[in-house]
């Protein structure tokens, strides 16, 4: 315990994990927290009410949508009981080679906290719930994909520390909403009003996600599937790929295409 103590906490998530257990919880009544030390670490993903637990000396109160990480070889408990009717999800997952200290870096290995409050990434929810459901589907299969979910469920909740989770989940929503209508631009106005902000926030986000505006980088990915398409399609004509993506008329998206490229549509196919 206290060698393990000493050690920062951190997780590997270049590693396929074993998973030891998993499955859903709900609490009619109240209910403390086991007190345990467990040797696998321990997911919870709190899905309605709230719950405060403590790890050794630090306490964390859990609401919807967060994700509390109570690590390997520390002491868990509770001091007050859940809410009434309160529902999580699980995942016990081996602690083998997580933690460390020094320089030992040689694989990528990333700081997660204990407490990530996921906001409104319905991503994470679903990996985790996905992940649960295939551990308990009882076939080897399904065991090797809960392992496979667990691991791109530890990539969110990464990315979700490195960004703010409500401007990565807002990045996404408009993302889908650009690539379910490539045949259309979709003004910084329209796209703002349908994730209910103003375009200037939309614009920031953006450029701190992809160092260019909302503008550009809808025009980039448009021009970055007019030269594929050119490609796949040589016969097609100018102003069918024009109407396929977006563009006004054959010469808007070849005055367009020729800026980026520094070349012609026409010379491009050849």
């Amino acid at each position: 315990m206290d060698e393990m103590e000493k050690k920062p906490k951190k997780f590997n998530i270049s590693k396929t994990r074993e998973i030891t257990a998993a499955n859903f919880n709900t609490y009619v009544v109240e209910a403390l927290h086991p007190d345990r030390v467990m040797k696998e670490h321990d997911l919870i993903y709190m899905l309605e009410g709230s719950w405060e637990i403590w790890e050794e000396e630090e306490s964390f109160l859990m609401k919807p949508g967060d994700v509390l990480i109570l690590y390997a070889g520390l002491h868990h408990y509770g001091k007050i009981p859940c809410e009434k009717s309160t529902r999580t999800m699980y995942i016990h997952v081996d602690s083998k080679d997580d933690l460390c200290c020094g320089d030992d870096q040689k694989r990528e290995i990333r700081n997660l906290p204990s407490l990530i409050s996921t906001g409104k990434n319905k991503k994470i929810e679903q990996y985790f719930r996905d992940c649960v459901v295939a551990y308990n589907n009882g076939k080897d299969a399904d065991k090797i994909k809960a392992e496979h979910l667990c691991s791109i469920l530890l990539c969110e909740l990464s990315d979700c520390t490195e960004k703010t989770c409500a401007g990565a989940d807002m990045i996404n929503e408009a993302l889908q909403y650009l690539y379910a209508e490539p045949e259309r631009f979709i003004t910084a106005k329209e796209m703002a009003k349908r994730l209910y902000v103003c375009p200037r926030t939309l614009n920031n986000k953006f450029m701190e996600r992809f160092n260019k505006t909302y503008y550009r980088y809808q025009m980039d990915q448009k021009l970055e599937n007019v030269a594929a398409f050119l490609v796949q399609f040589p016969e097609a004509k100018l102003y069918e790929a024009a109407k396929n993506f977006g563009f006004y008329d054959e010469f808007h998206l070849s005055r367009s295409f020729s800026k980026r490229y520094k070349i012609s549509p026409g010379k491009y196919k050849e």
